[in-house]
Parts: C-alpha cells; structure tokens; sequence
C-alpha cells in the first residue's frame, strides 16, 4: 500500500505542467440523451453569431437603438453589428427582498430603506420590548441584565403619568381593552404587556401607533402627521418593529401618509356598509374621535354620524 501511495506521489511531484494525460487516457464524456438532441433557441444563436465576428481583445458596448434592438458596438471602430435580440434581455431586474410575511412591511422596508427590529415571542414581555425598541435608542443596546431593569422602570413611570394626566378617560378607553385596576397590576408589578395596552405607551409619549395585520392597517391610536409613528406587526414566533437610519431613529407620520392609506378619498356610497369596527379604525386614520359627549360620560358616534365626517374630509 505505502509503495503504491509513493509511487503515484512521484508521479505527481514530477508533473510541473499540470497536464493529467498520463493519468487517465482516452476518457469518454457521456451526455444525457435529451441534452445530445436539445437544439440552441434561435436568441441562442443570434448571440453565438454576434460573437463570432467580434474580436476577443476589443471592448464591447451594448445600448439599445430606437428601433428597440440590441446594438453590439466596437469602441475603436464605427462597424456596428445588429441582432433582432428582444430589449428586454438588458433590463436590470431587481428583486424585492422579503423580511417578513407581511407585503405592506416588506414593501416599506425596501422603500424608505428602514430596517426592522425583530423580538422573539419567547421572550418575558415582547410587545413592552418591541416597542421601546422601536423609540429608545439606549434600550436597544442595553446588556440583558439592566435592559430588564430598565424596562421595569420605564413601564412604572409609564402607568404613573397614565393615572396622573388621566389619560384613561381622555383617550377613549374602555373595558374591552383593560380594567384600569389590571392595568396598574401589570404595569406596576412588570407584567408581560398584552398587544391592546400597547396604546397606553403611544399616548404617554404622544406618538402615533399603526398594527398591520396581513392587508389590514389597524390605527391603535389617532394619526397626527406631526408625531413619531410605531409600525409594528407580529407572526407566530417573533413581533417586529420599524426603525430609520437616520440618527434620531424616529420616523415621521407624514412619511407613510401614501403607504398606509392615509391620503384616499373616502365616500359615502362605498362607506354604507361599512361596519361600525371599520369605521371607527378609519375616524382614527383621519383624525377624528369616533365618540361624542353624551349625558354622563363619552358614548360612540352613529354609523351615520361617522359616515358624513369621513366624507367631508
């Protein structure tokens, strides 16, 4: 074995050219069967004959003409040769990358060149995570051990301002997002945050909160073009976020004005059916309370009601 192993080393070290006649002669290449009898396309060998008559050594530039063919053109000589070669061969074509399930976020992504901030749901408090993420510079560099100390002060002093500024009844809140009394037993005992308190964060820093939901834009809070927008959407494993580049990281309402809808015309003809649960997500994309004053305390405005402001806008 070892004699065998020397003798093919010496063979070896003695080839200085690379040239591995020695070793295996007569060698037969087997092709497919369909690959023998595949004929070229015709755009195949309009290529191959344009390549014939140009000289390896020359520069080649390629444009296209008027008439919409492909135009091969020598730089040293004035000789052109044309191929009916379909134009679309040169068009640039580029792909849209693909964070995440949800086309509007991609879409806003490779758009406005923002990047996404991703929070596994295994996590102790996501939505709390994702959204100081999404605002605080400082959080998101944080080591583990003070980012949870961090948060737990955050939320405290969150639920504070809440009950002092009585946001609770000024912001239209009700039962069916949360029990004042929960609220103050999660936030102030650092309790995972549910997806509908996430509200409480957007109006104690007075910024706009978007969901999007597959195709559907949810508008948690009023839109105010003047304000820091919080995109955020989830899956089955993670919770995400949008952050700019930019040095301040805060993106602007008015920015994402076309993107989310903001800026159609609505009517009252496609709004008549329309349920109530609509109508009140697109009173806060415009601005508009969806509640009036009633007896005693705020009640919900009509269908009707809803349906001539939106219009009127």
């Amino acid at each position: 074995m070892n004699k065998k192993i020397s003798s093919i080393i010496s063979i070896i070290g003695n080839n200085r050219y690379n040239n591995y006649e020695h070793f295996q002669k007569n060698t037969t290449i087997l092709l497919p069967t369909n690959i023998v009898k595949q004929r070229f396309s015709k755009l195949f060998l309009d290529l191959l004959h344009i390549c014939k008559n140009i000289k390896n050594d020359k520069k080649i530039v390629i444009r296209r003409t008027d008439s919409e063919k492909i135009v091969i053109r020598r730089t040293d000589s004035e000789k052109n040769v044309t191929s009916l070669i379909p134009p679309n061969i040169v068009k640039r074509i580029t792909k849209k990358s693909k964070f995440t399930n949800n086309k509007l976020f991609n879409d806003i992504i490779n758009k406005y060149d923002f990047y996404m901030v991703k929070v596994s749901k295994t996590k102790y408090d996501p939505y709390s995570e994702v959204f100081m993420k999404a605002i605080d510079k400082l959080y998101c560099v944080l080591p583990k051990e003070e980012s949870i100390n961090y948060l737990k002060k955050i939320k405290y002093k969150v639920v504070e301002d809440f009950n002092k500024k009585n946001i609770y009844k000024l912001y239209n809140y009700s039962a069916k997002h949360f029990k004042k009394s929960e609220l103050d037993d999660i936030f102030g005992n650092n309790k995972p945050v549910r997806l509908s308190m996430l509200k409480v964060f957007a109006d104690v820093f007075n910024c706009n909160l978007v969901y999007l939901e597959d195709s559907v834009v949810k508008f948690i809070t009023k839109f105010v073009d003047n304000l820091a927008i919080i995109v955020i959407m989830e899956d089955k494993d993670h919770v995400y976020c949008l952050r700019t580049k930019k040095s301040d990281c805060y993106i602007r309402s008015e920015t994402l004005r076309g993107e989310l809808g903001v800026n159609i015309k609505l009517y009252s003809d496609k709004l008549a059916k329309t349920p109530l649960g609509e109508l009140q997500n697109l009173s806060r994309m415009k601005n508009i309370d969806y509640k009036k004053h009633g007896k005693t305390k705020k009640i919900n405005k009509t269908r009707q009601e809803l349906i001539d402001e939106l219009c009127r806008i």
